[in-house]
């Protein structure tokens, strides 16, 4: 079989000097996948040429637009026919994207690829002509995105819904810095070792503002002549930069280091990263600043507040305001504690700019322009369940070759859910509690959503947008509604009038789907009587087993942190603080046996349907944690004192670590394994049966080594997600196929 033909792809760009974009795109040839797409990178300008030979390094040869021609207008004709052999454009300058866009226009129909654009810097700081242009011509593109929320935000009204925010971001595993290598550096730029180095990587261009930095320069080394200063960047602005420094009197403590290559190792002689722009995107230089673990002093403009934690990473200050700059800079110069406080967290911060997310996201929309893939859309009612629990849904259906969309309330993790390849299309109006005027509007607005995208297929997920969803997929005229049932919202022992409402809203919204998956073999029983024969399916439930083992390292990372000793035992929990959780259980446990034990809660405080639970003085909230394999591996022992579970996560993700755990006997923690076997089942609302099994486990270590390893062992054998995501496509495919023969009937 001949191998599939690669995505054609056209970067057009202004430039390859060493500015915050071009970087942003080496990386991100870097880490592409080039068996998939075939990259063609074109420029503009001659003198920007600074990484054409790294580019020729990782195998893409950039070619000037107009190169082969004295005549003016040479680069439209070459820009006409690169576009001509693309299937897709990749534009990353607003003059380009506009003049390709008019260009695309000029050909026949069969030779015009599709567009797509970044936008790297805010709208204000380009000129009008240029931003009238773009608007006239934008809404041509297929996707749209912005480096952060505040450059979206300067884009005009009309073209702003249509763009979206990807973050892009740093190669996170490359670590060039050898320990010798900050004393050979700071050796080079004459530093001595009491001294403190603040370092700025930024070209010499107007939104840098270096008056702003030299200037407040010049006030933090009159009150603290320890501290010196160096400027890694290029630009027209050398001349007058230069002058300025000089006039300052600045000499030796700023000196102006021009282009280099070796950026780390400037950043490795470094104490601090200092900006003083007067604008920006979203800056590289802060990302690899928290890649060196430098604090960052900087002006609050562009993204920089969101990468910039004021008071955890660095300290922010007004733009164009050189006192207030300097001031900032003495503070973090003269407290070594601050410093390395500040330069933890920028080290872990780093993490959350792994340029591999953005190159996703960018080759799922090169290959969904290229070929017209059919739509796919989940909808969930917050969008952590999107980015938490159908990441490998939602990956899996995207390398099946579907354009996949999630539908959600707006939130935090609409980021991690774009940087997944996957559109997140916010619906405001939707709430996790039933409201009836609240949920009467996100259903008008969910219809309305559902017939402008007009996907082919509509996975609903329950309780309430199960429901909503599957109603409204019927309105809009969607070909495929499937339904997963996480966990009915009643309990067999619920009052009658609440089970026969629960039951009775499933029932009807089940005439309105396709297909009928279910977690939980309970839930499937339950609803059999209304279920339409042969459609429906219990699948279980799965999680990353490549990402949920034993941490040893992260466990004592974490007891650590906690202030655990060496011989004391953890019991755990993980899960948002609402009662339905058994916070009052837990509560009641670590009140009675806090002396045998740290009780500690991991997870979010959970406002949604009112004020969480009052915090016991008795457990230690730990708030929300990303590096959950750590987490498990920290617990001794794993307690999940629920009311009510779909299939819990949380359980699954501890047996995988090998923890022991002591769980609610009811149907979603029944599931994970057999009592005294693989976990300890205690009845829900019952804290003394409660504190009497982890009493037991906790004074028998052989038990906790017996259960973690079963657990273990079961999670390796049933958990496996990607069987989850296999059965969602595989339903699609047969529902679609059914439907398909249906009409040739």
């Amino acid at each position: 079989m001949a191998p599939p033909q690669r995505v054609r792809v056209l970067t057009l760009i202004k430039g390859l000097g060493p500015g915050g974009a071009e970087q942003l795109l080496l990386l991100a040839m870097r880490t592409g996948d080039h068996g998939r797409f075939e990259h063609r990178i074109r420029y503009l300008r001659p003198d920007k040429t600074h990484l054409v030979t790294e580019f020729e390094e990782v195998g893409v040869t950039p070619r000037r637009l107009g190169a082969d021609s004295t005549a003016r207008a040479a680069w439209l004709r070459d820009l006409r026919t690169e576009l001509a052999a693309a299937d897709v454009v990749h534009v990353h300058s607003p003059v380009l994207a506009s003049a390709a866009r008019v260009a695309v226009w000029t050909l026949p129909k069969r030779q015009r690829p599709a567009i797509v654009a970044t936008e790297h810097n805010e709208w204000t700081s380009h000129r009008l002509p240029t931003r009238l242009a773009n608007a006239a011509t934008a809404w041509t593109d297929t996707a749209s995105w912005a480096v952060s929320e505040p450059v979206r935000e300067t884009i005009w009204a009309p073209l702003r819904r249509r763009s979206r925010v990807l973050v892009h971001g740093i190669d996170t595993t490359d670590s060039r810095s050898a320990p010798s290598t900050r004393e050979a550096a700071r050796a080079e730029l004459g530093i001595a070792p009491d001294e403190i180095l603040a370092v700025t990587v930024a070209n010499l261009r107007r939104n840098k503002d270096y008056p702003n930095l030299l200037q407040a320069a010049r006030f933090a080394v009159d009150a603290e002549p320890r501290l010196r200063f160096a400027a890694v960047g290029q630009g027209p602005l050398l001349e007058q930069t230069t002058a300025r420094r000089d006039q300052l009197a600045l000499g030796d403590h700023f000196q102006l280091l021009g282009y280099r290559r070796d950026v780390h190792r400037i950043l490795a002689a470094a104490d601090i990263f200092v900006l003083g722009s007067a604008h920006e995107g979203l800056p590289v230089a802060v990302m690899e600043a928290f890649a060196a673990g430098l604090p960052v002093v900087a002006t609050r403009v562009g993204g920089v507040p969101g990468q910039v934690r004021e008071g955890r990473e660095g300290l922010l200050v007004s733009p164009g305001d050189p006192q207030a700059l300097a001031d900032a800079l003495l503070t973090v110069a003269g407290d070594g504690h601050l410093r390395a406080e500040l330069s933890r967290a920028a080290r872990a911060r780093a993490s959350a700019y792994d340029i591999r997310m953005a190159v996703t996201a960018h080759e799922a929309a090169y290959a969904q322009a290229a070929r017209g893939a059919p739509r796919l859309v989940h909808l969930t009612t917050v969008d952590m369940s999107l980015a938490l629990l159908l990441a490998t849904e939602l990956v899996t259906a995207r390398e099946a070759g579907y354009d996949v969309f999630g539908i959600s309330s707006g939130g935090p993790y609409a980021p991690r859910i774009e940087a997944l390849g996957v559109t997140h299309v916010p619906l405001p109006s939707l709430t996790r509690t039933w409201n009836p005027r609240a949920d009467t509007r996100a259903f008008v607005d969910l219809v309305r959503i559902l017939r402008r995208l007009r996907p082919e297929v509509l996975h609903t997920h329950n309780p309430k947008t199960g429901v909503m969803g599957r109603l409204a997929g019927r309105i809009a005229g969607v070909p495929v509604v499937v339904n997963t049932c996480h966990g009915l919202w009643a309990r067999p022992g619920d009052p009658l009038l609440r089970r026969a409402f629960v039951y009775g809203l499933e029932a009807a919204a089940v005439r309105c789907s396709d297909y009928e998956l279910f977690q939980n073999a309970e839930d499937e029983r339950t609803m059999r009587r209304v279920l339409k024969p042969g459609r429906h399916q219990v699948v279980g439930n799965g999680i990353d087993l490549e990402h949920f083992h034993p941490d040893p390292g992260g466990r004592e990372r974490l007891r650590t942190a906690w202030g655990v000793g060496p011989d004391e035992l953890v019991v755990g929990t993980v899960g948002r603080r609402v009662l339905e959780k058994g916070d009052t259980e837990f509560s009641a446990a670590a009140r009675a046996l806090g002396h045998r034990a740290r009780f500690v809660w991991v997870g979010p405080e959970d406002d949604t349907a009112g004020p969480p639970p009052r915090r016991d003085p008795a457990v230690r909230y730990a708030g929300e944690h990303t590096d959950m394999p750590a987490v498990y591996s920290a617990f001794d022992v794993f307690v999940l004192a629920s009311y009510r579970e779909g299939f819990s996560r949380a359980a699954m993700e501890a047996a995988a670590c090998g923890c022991a755990m002591v769980l609610t006997d009811i149907r979603g923690c029944r599931e994970i394994g057999t009592d005294g076997e693989h976990v300890l089942f205690v009845p829900p609302v019952d804290s003394p049966a409660l504190i009497r099994a982890l009493t037991r486990v906790l004074d028998d270590p052989g038990l906790r080594i017996t259960l973690g390893a079963a657990a273990r062992e079961r999670a390796m054998s049933t958990f496996d997600q990607r069987g989850v995501a296999a059965v969602s496509l595989e339903t699609y495919r047969a529902v679609l196929v059914r439907r398909t023969i249906r009409r040739r009937r």
